[in-house]
């Protein structure tokens, strides 16, 4: 864990473990940082950050294509040593295992995603 974090600060009931429904990408972002349990983590930030540096599109949009391209990734692969725990995951005392913990996080990244969806529906469907 980094040297002075502080995992209960980011403790919020509501966020029901990660499954609140998301208002804005940064707030998917936050529950994901928060309660994805893998480093599967660092992929999605990294392709946000990616997508963000490369392509003129809005935040929403790259949170959302990068979650996309993570779980096509990830969802047909088979979790092995290397899969090791979210060094920002917030619920202390979780005993990290492996499979669960992927299977977790897939189900956590879907959920965002769906919701991220439907925001952008509704908002093209404001903007015609």
């Amino acid at each position: 864990m980094p040297s002075g974090f502080q995992p209960q600060t980011y403790v919020d009931p509501k966020d029901n473990d990660g499954f609140a429904k998301p208002v804005t990408p940064s707030d998917t972002m936050r529950l994901l940082t928060a309660y994805m349990r893998t480093d599967i983590l660092s992929l999605v930030q990294y392709a946000v950050r990616h997508l963000y540096d490369t392509v003129d599109q809005s935040s929403i949009h790259s949170v959302s294509t990068a979650l996309n391209e993570v779980l096509k990734v990830t969802v047909e692969k088979t979790p092995d040593h290397t899969l090791t725990r979210n060094k920002y995951h917030v619920v202390e005392g979780h005993r990290f295992d492996a499979l669960a913990d992927y299977a977790h996080d897939l189900r956590l990244m879907a959920y965002h995603l769906q919701h991220l969806e439907l925001i952008i529906a509704e908002i093209e469907e404001n903007m015609s």
